[in-house]
């Protein structure tokens, strides 16, 4: 079987959608997720807007196909859709008492982790009372040693970035557009696809420091909700009495 990638253009046209309408409908689930073509370049399968286009044709509202594309299998995103993306909570610096020392043992308790982890510490550099059994390591050392694995593994994002849990990683968002979405008055997040996973993207942002944030993105800024007050039927639960 022959598949063909449509290029973001080739998709506009095929569903005579804007670009800003589709990628909120990818936010939404209920249109499919781009692939990598390599860099920064996506890609969507020409099968699965065809199969989209048929169900909008077919008058199928949206609930039903966020359901059927839920179950839609695509081979590459398979381990992604069925996988435990959800890893246990990194040790905290924090819980250590910096005026006591902690055997291996008690150091894998405190942090919730096994002990051939603090051992993997201890020759990747963390120091130890002295050579004698049982292994003693100071608390201030322990702390240190932890904040600093920390400091040393954080990615902090450019403007133009947002960071991507899966691939640990700061990313451009595909296509370079992101969309804003209010919070409150002054708070609201971006949102956008990484590019090299496919998966939403999130990232903090205030209207104040919006255009620091922004680099080259091309942001759309999703409309005001629809208050109870400005509807012009009645609300099911109300006292009509």
């Amino acid at each position: 079987m022959t598949h063909h990638i449509l290029r973001l253009p080739a998709v506009k046209e095929s569903t005579g959608l804007s670009r800003s309408t589709l990628y909120l409908r990818i936010a939404h689930g209920v249109f499919t997720h781009p692939v990598g073509l390599g860099g920064r370049a996506v890609g969507w399968p020409a099968s699965e807007v065809a199969a989209l286009n048929a169900a909008r044709i077919a008058g199928k509202p949206d609930a039903d196909i966020r359901s059927w594309w839920r179950n839609w299998k695509r081979p590459a995103r398979l381990w992604r859709r069925t996988g435990n993306a959800m890893c246990k909570r990194r040790p905290s610096y924090k819980m250590v008492k910096i005026h006591r020392s902690y055997t291996v043992e008690e150091g894998a308790r405190l942090l919730g982790t096994h002990k051939n982890t603090v051992r993997a510490w201890v020759k990747a550099g963390l120091p130890i009372c002295d050579s004698k059994r049982p292994m003693l390591i100071l608390g201030r050392d322990l702390a240190a040693y932890l904040q600093e694995r920390r400091t040393k593994n954080k990615r902090p994002c450019q403007p133009g970035e947002i960071y991507c849990v899966r691939c640990r990683a700061p990313k451009q968002p595909a296509g370079d557009m992101a969309e804003y979405q209010p919070i409150t008055e002054q708070l609201g997040k971006l949102e956008g696809i990484c590019p090299d996973c496919d998966l939403m993207i999130y990232r903090r942002a205030s209207m104040a420091k919006l255009a620091e944030i922004r680099g080259i993105l091309d942001i759309t800024f999703a409309g005001a909700q629809r208050q109870v007050n400005e509807s012009n039927e009645p609300i099911v639960n109300s006292a009509l009495g």
